[in-house]
């Protein structure tokens, strides 16, 4: 009786086992891949264009007193190109930045002198380019990276005053000098590929004053007129980047 129990149970065992080998083996699930977080870290230059608005000043001292003040608009395009690196830590994007744009000019026509004359001049302040070195702080989101900017800038400015004298003769005053002053702005860029960045960016550029004296050449008594000089714009530019290496 016991042995005929030991074989009943022997064989229901195996039968079971040859049922459940044969049976389907479910697969394991596939594993999860995460897609690559971009990484900002690298070298990076490209080129830019936008617009630009704002106003230069050129008021010229006629007998040691500035009356001939001219504020000319600088509006209008403007484009560049740059050069720079970015370094990240976790999240956080440090960079450094040159920068070259192009310049503005723009002339308003003032008074000579106080009424009653009728006396004109032209002021011209002609900016002929703008040159930005600037530190870069961003914080990024996987290809998005906003950050703010700001700098040294530095540009070639000439005044010009053409002077209507007494007798109706045009004449002209100017002088060309380097302007020191800062930059201030922020951006956004994308990376489209990963070699390749899309970006916006604000910029106020701000030269300081300076003194020019310009060769006086209409027949006065002083062989050279002051005239104070500065010049600051706001510019938006897209910007387009080619970032080594593309990772």
């Amino acid at each position: 009786m016991r042995k005929m129990i030991f074989f009943s149970v022997a064989a229901i065992a195996l039968a079971t086992g040859a049922m459940a080998a044969d049976l389907p083996v479910k697969a394991p699930p596939p594993p999860v891949v995460y897609a690559p977080v971009y990484h900002w870290s690298g070298i990076y230059g490209g080129i830019g264009g936008g617009y630009a608005w704002g106003s230069g000043l050129t008021d010229m001292s006629v007998s040691g007193v500035f009356i001939q003040r001219a504020t000319p608009n600088l509006d209008g395009g403007i484009w560049g190109g740059y050069v720079g690196a970015n370094y990240q830590m976790g999240s956080w994007v440090v960079g450094a930045e040159a920068q070259w744009l192009s310049g503005r000019k723009g002339s308003e026509i003032v008074p000579a002198f106080p009424p009653p004359s009728t006396a004109l001049v032209s002021g011209t302040v002609d900016v002929s380019s703008f040159g930005v070195f600037k530190g870069r702080l961003g914080y990024a989101w996987d290809r998005w990276l906003p950050y703010v900017t700001g700098g040294y800038a530095i540009g070639k400015i000439r005044s010009t005053f053409h002077d209507v004298n007494f007798n109706g003769a045009v004449n002209t005053v100017s002088d060309k000098r380097s302007h020191d002053g800062w930059a201030l702005g922020g951006g956004l860029d994308y990376a489209i590929l990963n070699y390749l960045i899309l970006g916006v960016e604000y910029l106020h550029i701000d030269l300081q004053d300076k003194m020019h004296s310009g060769f006086n050449n209409f027949n006065a008594d002083i062989a050279s007129r002051n005239h104070l000089v500065d010049a600051h714009v706001d510019t938006v530019m897209a910007r387009l980047s080619l970032k080594w290496p593309p990772r």
